[in-house]
């Protein structure tokens, strides 16, 4: 259902009396990294994500596999609303308490247990994200089908209230209870998102829940890189159209 957008126009007005607006971090903000703590957040885009926060009365968030605390200290000294962990831990409004799922003694026996099986790999980075984990293979492409089955193993050992996610040269598992979907369907639901109409940016698989979240409330989905096979309902090839976007939004100008 995807379609090119040639140019700034095809998105929607960047009304800050209307909009929600949702964010995915790696890959559509900002560069994926080699590692996740080589990722940086440029000066001024951090700026512009504050002015367009400000306009938008606080109804912006990022929504991201990332844990809370790990996106905190990524964007300080800003604070914003999170959805962490593909929404398993949610923060509605910068300062409050975040909710969070509480994984079981079985599901941490196997995050574990996948911790000491990968963490002396060369080139594998175990990332323990608390509610899931994930194992990256950026820098050892070869082990990707060694960290598929031993995820495979763990999730059936689990059952089926758990998945194991593919992304952008990392796979992790996590329990089915929330995903990028859920999240936003969890924002809307809240002050100051809800009666506003959503606007989702985001570039991987684990962003379709979220499009298709964001069609079905009215909204608009928008994929940052082409793929053939998206729910979302736009696709831009140049993440400087997402940048001027936001910079309009904030109320400066896109030259």
């Amino acid at each position: 259902m995807s379609q090119n957008v040639a140019d700034l126009s095809d998105l929607p007005p960047p009304d800050p009396d209307a909009l929600a607006v949702f964010c995915d971090v790696d890959g559509t903000l900002l560069d994926i990294a080699d590692t996740p703590e080589g990722v940086h957040v440029p000066g001024a885009l951090r700026v512009t994500l504050d002015l367009a926060r400000n306009r938008l009365s606080g109804a912006f968030a990022l929504v991201t596999g990332r844990g809370l605390a790990d996106v905190e200290r990524l964007f300080e000294p800003s604070r914003y609303a999170i959805a962490a962990v593909h929404g398993l831990e949610i923060r509605t409004r910068p300062g409050e308490p975040a909710e969070s799922y509480r994984p079981d003694a079985a599901f941490r026996a196997e995050i574990d247990r996948l911790a000491d099986h990968f963490s002396n790999r060369e080139g594998i980075i175990v990332e323990d994200k608390t509610y899931a984990i994930a194992l990256h293979f950026r820098l050892a492409p070869e082990a990707e089908g060694d960290i598929l089955i031993e995820l495979q193993r763990s999730r059936t050992k689990l059952g089926s209230a758990f998945q194991v996610l593919n992304g952008k040269k990392l796979a992790e598992l996590k329990p089915l209870a929330a995903n990028k979907g859920s999240a936003i369907r969890h924002f809307m639901a809240a002050s100051p998102f809800a009666g506003r109409r959503p606007v989702y940016f985001g570039d991987d698989t684990t962003d379709e829940h979220a499009f298709e979240a964001a069609n079905e409330l009215g909204g608009v989905s928008v994929r940052v890189g082409a793929h053939p096979d998206t729910r979302a309902q736009m696709v831009v090839d140049d993440r400087q159209i997402l940048y001027t976007w936001l910079k309009l939004l904030s109320g400066g100008r896109s030259g």
